[in-house]
């Protein structure tokens, strides 16, 4: 095995400087002799290893936890178990981190506050939560600095730059990743100067420096020759293959994205596993092997899933929708660019999501302490209950008073067991009252009544999109404060607005509102209802006005887009639950809003034609909206005659 690594290395370091002669090197290596470092019997008997060594560190953090170890003991349990479940159950890794970093900070513990922050972060990035897993690295580098932590140091530098990369802030990323390379060669790190020079060489690629990135990885292979660095040879792996596959050799790409998933799968990395399947199913696609294709992409979106990590699960959707297309399935390619077109846009959301995710991450580890102080509450019962009865059996003479402790006993530890079921009553109280309040009341009950998917098709409602017409202007003259409090009140009333007109708000996406009638309560009058709420906000934004420095005062505008056609609604998420809308009337909508000028209500047709004998119009005239859509659009004035106010029931 060794010969086979030595002989690749010794290929790419002195084969030909340009591409063009490193390629066939790789394709000849990759056809035949690349190592197999794993097989299906070797892959199943790690993950048993992988599975006991993750049972026996849960074991170990209870035990601590119950033994009262001390502080920077359990810190270190609780980080090394969320690291072993980070790129595979990232979730659960995030809620142990948080529980070692709360100890790390009651005890000011910084070396384990330190690891916390950077083992959260970790857990954040491989989900895709990019400007999170940011937000810590840098919390981790600031407090690794203080106390000189070097390799710390090293390995904060090298996630920084990674995340800028993944943001395409390509200058940014050579200048962390850099640092890192710099710090792992002051120390030295072999295994970490290969993590950093393999890095180094992804940004190269996607600045199409194919030369560059050529040679990071070469001198990445010359550091792991010899080793046993499973993932340090299977991201090297990956990211040669995305090479050939940028530069035409797709053959060679796909053998080197096998061997990457076959070490992978030895050590169960499901994010790199979701990259690795990902990248040899552009390599079949190319190779015009559909079917093989779509069992590669499958095992990438079911570990997408697993993980969260929604970037990755966009770009599999919009690959499965050109596969789909490619082999005849034009509804298949239609539903899935669907899926990615949903799963883009509510990425948009990244703000409000990420609030979510902290707040859940937060509660995660309250509630998991909540729980082994119930279990060990429980553990301490038995134990004296079981002590008492057994001294009672040998000291008879003592049994009425060691039967009156047992009583005294049993009465304190139900007493605390009931104050900790009480805290729990009241988190869960909390939950259902945040379950009201982000979902509409009757999705929100049939929730709370155990229904686990919810997804409707709606045939006929009306959906509005409004925004405010130069925010980015407005906002660069106002304190972040003032523009909060602004964008607070205007989107209250919006609010009070909706729910007084029945109509249904799906979400804000910065400065613009979504909403919806005839979903997810039907009713005949959902135009009627959005024309109404339309009118208002129009009138009611008029209210408001941004004091300029300069001493001018200025007003504020919507742009107001309406379509009425069918949607499709449902409930996304397993803990950060989200009402949306998806199909063409959503995109329509806001598209008619872009389209719209300061101060305009623009219909689509479809609206018109109900609304037309209620309200008075004006011609717009035919439209041509992105993705080669054409609609009538009709300017909306006022309605003729007011209708009684109408609320959903």
């Amino acid at each position: 095995m060794k010969s086979c690594f030595t002989m690749l290395c010794w290929l790419l370091m002195f084969g030909s400087g340009s591409l063009s002669g490193f390629i066939p090197r790789i394709q000849a290596q990759t056809s035949k002799d690349l190592p197999i470092l794993a097989s299906p019997a070797s892959s199943s008997k790690s993950s048993s290893k992988s599975s006991s060594k993750l049972d026996s560190l849960k074991a170990l953090v209870q035990d601590y936890a119950s033994a009262n170890a001390p502080d920077s003991t359990r810190v270190l349990a609780l980080i090394d178990l969320a690291r072993e479940l980070w790129a595979t159950a990232p979730k659960e890794a995030r809620t142990y981190a948080f529980e070692a970093l709360g100890i790390a900070e009651r005890a000011d513990f910084k070396r384990g506050i330190a690891n916390a922050l950077n083992t959260i972060g970790v857990a954040y990035f491989y989900q895709g939560w990019y400007d999170i897993a940011l937000e810590y690295y840098q919390k981790s580098l600031a407090l690794r600095r203080e106390i000189q932590d070097t390799r710390g140091v090293g390995s904060s530098l090298n996630n920084i730059g990674l995340i800028y990369s993944t943001q395409k802030k390509y200058d940014d990323a050579l200048k962390y990743l850099h640092q890192a390379l710099s710090v792992y060669q002051r120390i030295p790190a072999k295994s970490s100067m290969a993590a950093a020079y393999n890095n180094i060489g992804i940004v190269y690629r996607n600045q199409k420096r194919y030369d560059s990135a050529q040679a990071m990885h070469q001198a990445a292979l010359r550091l792991l020759e010899g080793s046993n660095n499973t993932n340090g040879f299977a991201l090297t792996y990956t990211s040669l293959g995305t090479l050939l596959q940028e530069t035409g050799d797709h053959e060679g790409a796909l053998n080197l994205q096998k061997q990457a998933i076959a070490l992978y799968s030895t050590n169960n990395n499901h994010k790199g596993l979701v990259d690795a399947h990902f990248g040899a199913a552009k390599a079949l696609v190319a190779l015009k092997r559909n079917e093989e294709a779509l069992r590669s992409l499958d095992a990438a979106m079911v570990l997408a899933q697993s993980l969260n990590a929604r970037k990755e699960l966009r770009d599999c959707y919009e690959l499965l929708a050109q596969i789909e297309e490619r082999i005849g399935n034009f509804s298949g390619a239609y539903y899935n660019i669907r899926r990615y077109e949903a799963l883009k846009d509510s990425l948009f959301s990244e703000e409000a999501d990420t609030k979510s995710a902290q707040f859940n991450a937060k509660y995660d580890a309250e509630l998991r302490g909540k729980e082994i102080a119930l279990l060990t509450a429980e553990k301490q019962r038995q134990s004296l209950l079981r002590n008492s009865l057994m001294a009672t059996v040998a000291l008879s003479l003592l049994g009425v008073l060691l039967l009156y402790n047992r009583f005294r006993l049993k009465q304190r530890s139900e007493a605390a067991l009931q104050e900790a079921n009480g805290e729990l009553s009241m988190k869960n109280a909390l939950i259902e009252q945040l379950l009201q309040n982000v979902l509409p009341a009757p999705i929100a009950r049939r929730m709370q009544a155990g229904e686990q998917r919810i997804a409707e098709r709606f045939s006929e409602v009306t959906v509005l999109f409004a925004d405010i017409v130069g925010f980015t202007s407005l906002a660069s003259q106002i304190s972040p404060e003032e523009l909060v409090t602004l964008l607070d009140a205007v989107f209250s009333d919006f609010d009070a607005l909706a729910e007084r007109n029945g109509l249904e708000k799906i979400k804000t996406i910065g400065d613009a509102y979504l909403a919806v009638a005839g979903a997810p309560v039907p009713c005949s009058d959902h135009a009627e209802r959005v024309a109404r709420f339309a009118l208002d906000i129009q009138r009611i934004v008029g209210n408001y006005s941004v004091d300029a420095p300069s001493g001018e005062i200025l007003p504020i505008h919507l742009r107001i887009g309406i379509h009425t056609g069918a949607v499709v609604a449902g409930v996304i998420g397993k803990k950060k639950f989200s009402f949306d809308l998806w199909g063409e009337t959503v995109n329509i909508a806001s598209r008619l809003q872009s389209h719209a000028k300061a101060g305009e209500i623009q219909c689509s047709e479809a609206s018109y034609e109900i609304l037309h004998k209620k309200c008075i119009f004006e011609e717009r005239g035919e439209l041509h909206l992105k993705g080669n859509l054409r609609t009538r659009a009709y300017l909306l004035k006022e309605i003729l005659h007011a209708p009684e106010e109408r609320t959903n029931s």
